[in-house]
């Protein structure tokens, strides 16, 4: 997600290399793909029933529409890269159906309008209704940012509108059961500068954790949704649709912990699993549903570094945010929840949420690799809240987490062809689960293809006579503050080569990442070296995600300077923190940003590192494109664990067991 509205931002072309063909795929396949799959399975239809004002006919479960709109927000996020005639076409068509379908006061969600018509903001903790308008927001902010037009941007500003003259000041302090329209609302107010959405994500933010009986809410809520799912079906018996009602989790092919039923009831009951059990500035360790608590962070790190005025409402958590000091102490309890999910509870993958059912977080140090959830959303949803607390902090450590989900934790969801998904994401599987053409709950697809779709925001940004380059991605542009052009090339993620030129309208300051993986780097400006430096290779991966640096340099004004950047990739053996049980005794193998992991026969023996030799375009790797590079002994052969599952259903696992 790239930081809308701060300073210096830079939206380059995208080149060449690895990213290139990721993106270009992403808009002729994955895009148009998606769009087919929800005329298929009705979710565009809704809204032309919405539209008619029909009142039977509604297809899939009550938060459907989010996917809809979280692909008009990655087609809109795909054009700021270039036009696109289909992907245009394919947005104006869906923006004259929001046209016919909102209400007059900016209400829009189809199931309530198809079935409940006089029924508004009931069951908020289950049937996502503020979650479906917060997307619908983002999409029609992108949508303004890329095409200039205001056409959703208007209807956009009525939804939030009605929503905070229904919710502003709320004495019930209710909030959503799924955090969205928090961000939503931010990135609103970034676009319009109205602070009134600000103050109201703000508020709903801070009335988390303020009920007494939060899972006997949350039961009546499912009672109440369930009532409302029957009179849904009654109502579609004569159509001959079957309506479906509340669903927990997607789970092809995966494994389950024993007794995770009777935790989860737990979860529920304690009010962790919608982060209600505490109040939110007071929430320190990541637990329940990891999307969810993810993006509760995003929203409040977007708040800590976009408000500028006191709100209104003096009860906010942040209402004093134009005081440094409070700012300050929200920027330290963020850095203390990243600390607590990095250091107990994030995958080598970067992936979080070790839990089925819940999709969520476990105990400490839960991280079991058959049962990992590591949902493709959570992982998306990551690497966004990291890319704020880089903007926010300076900290290379965030802007190296982005790295590492990039090329692992959430690359994984989308097949190599790009028609194929993941939702879970296992470090270890018996071969029983294998990708999908769609699901039920189709919320990673389109939310995967957005997250590409932003990624220039993500390479490099500029501030107070200081660019940062956060990814070596290749690719040209400028920025604005400070002015100047850049460009870059690089064979990341198979080569550690980077070239970097850049021509600045007068002196700057340049940052470059060293990413935590790195055990040595040179720097060359205009040929000569200026840093070469060593040290001691992590042991743990833990520590890798600690490692990350910026080096920085100082560049004359007024001419190109050309800067040569050399990170080798060496294959490593990485472990973990001892107090990881699925993990003790066993080793990973890692090169550059990638995770490695072997597919096939499980009882063959642990590969030796120092045997390991990478291998890209190599015939003798089957089911593996030549664009896909893997590691190989002789007998057999790791390919990277965002390629896997790109054949038949086959064993795999990214730890083995080692002396």
């Amino acid at each position: 997600m790239s930081i809308e509205g701060s300073p210096g931002g830079m939206n380059p072309d995208i080149t060449s290399g690895f990213w290139k063909g990721r993106l270009d795929l992403n808009r002729r396949v994955s895009l148009p793909g998606q769009w087919e799959k929800y005329l298929e399975v009705g979710t565009v239809e809704n809204f032309h029933i919405a539209a008619r004002g029909g009142r039977c006919g509604r297809r899939g479960y009550f938060y459907t529409d989010s996917d809809l709109h979280k692909w008009a927000d990655a087609a809109a996020r795909a054009l700021e890269s270039g036009p696109d005639s289909i992907l245009e076409d394919l947005l104006s068509g869906y923006a004259e159906l929001m046209e016919a379908a909102i209400e007059d006061d900016g209400y829009l969600y189809t199931w309530n309008q198809i079935y409940f018509p006089s029924v508004r903001w009931k069951n908020l903790r289950i049937e996502h209704e503020l979650y479906c308008m917060g997307h619908f927001i983002e999409a029609a902010v992108s949508y303004r940012q890329a095409a200039g037009s205001r056409r959703l941007l208007d209807l956009a500003v009525r939804t939030a509108d009605l929503i905070t003259a229904e919710f502003a000041r709320d004495r019930m302090h209710r909030f959503p059961g799924h955090q969205e329209i928090e961000l939503a609302l931010v990135r609103l107010y970034r676009e319009t500068g109205e602070t009134r959405y600000r103050d109201m994500a703000e508020e709903f933010l801070a009335n988390r954790g303020r009920s007494l009986l939060p899972g006997l809410n949350l039961a009546g809520e499912m009672v109440s949704h369930m009532v409302r799912t029957r009179k849904a079906r009654r109502m579609e018996k004569k159509a001959g649709y079957d309506v479906p009602g509340f669903e927990i989790g997607e789970n092809p092919g995966g494994e389950e912990p024993p007794l995770l039923g009777l935790r989860s009831l737990g979860y529920f009951l304690s009010g962790s699993y919608l982060q209600e059990h505490r109040r939110f500035d007071e929430q320190v360790e990541p637990k329940g549903h990891s999307v969810r608590w993810a993006y509760g962070q995003i929203a409040d790190a977007m708040l800590a570094g976009g408000m500028t005025a006191v709100p209104a409402h003096s009860d906010s958590a942040g209402a004093a945010l134009s005081d440094p000091a409070v700012r300050g102490r929200r920027i330290t309890a963020a850095e203390a929840r990243w600390d607590a999910l990095v250091g107990e509870k994030t995958y080598i993958t970067g992936g979080i949420g070790s839990l089925p059912v819940i999709e969520g977080f476990g105990r400490r140090f839960e991280l079991d690799n058959r049962y990992s959830y590591s949902e493709t959303c959570a992982a998306i949803a990551s690497a966004w809240w990291n890319r704020e607390l880089a903007g926010l902090t300076g900290s290379a450590r965030y802007a190296d987490m982005v790295e590492r989900l990039l090329y692992n934790g959430a690359l994984v969801g989308l097949s190599l062809d790009g028609r194929r998904y993941t939702y879970r994401n296992p470090l270890e599987s018996a071969g029983g689960q294998e990708r999908r053409e769609w699901f039920s709950t189709a919320c990673c697809p389109s939310n995967i293809s957005r997250f590409q779709a932003g990624l220039p925001g993500l390479i490099a940004c500029g501030s107070d006579g200081v660019v940062t380059v956060d990814q070596y991605v290749p690719c040209r542009g400028r920025l604005t503050d400070p002015e100047a052009d850049l460009e870059l090339e690089s064979g990341f993620p198979w080569d550690g080569g980077v070239r970097i030129r850049l021509r600045p309208d007068s002196d700057l300051a340049i940052r470059l990442r060293v990413p935590g993986w790195c055990g040595a780097w040179t720097v060359a400006v205009d040929g000569n070296v200026r840093i070469r430096e060593e040290r001691t290779p992590a042991v743990t991966y833990q520590q890798e995600m600690l490692g990350a640096r910026y080096e920085e340099l100082s560049l004359p004004g007024g001419r190109w300077t050309e800067l040569a950047l050399d990170f080798p990739m060496r294959v490593r053996g990485v472990v973990s923190r001892q107090e990881v049980a699925a993990d003790r005794g066993k080793t990973a193998i890692c090169r550059g940003p990638l995770v490695f992991c072997r597919e096939g026969d499980f009882d063959a023996p642990a590969p030796v590192t120092e045997k390991l030799e990478f291998v890209i375009g190599d015939s003798d790797v089957p089911g593996v494109p030549e664009s896909v590079g893997a590691l190989s002994d002789g007998s057999q052969v790791l390919i990277p664990c965002f390629a896997w599952a790109n054949r038949e259903r086959l064993p795999m696992k990214v730890w083995f067991e080692t002396d």
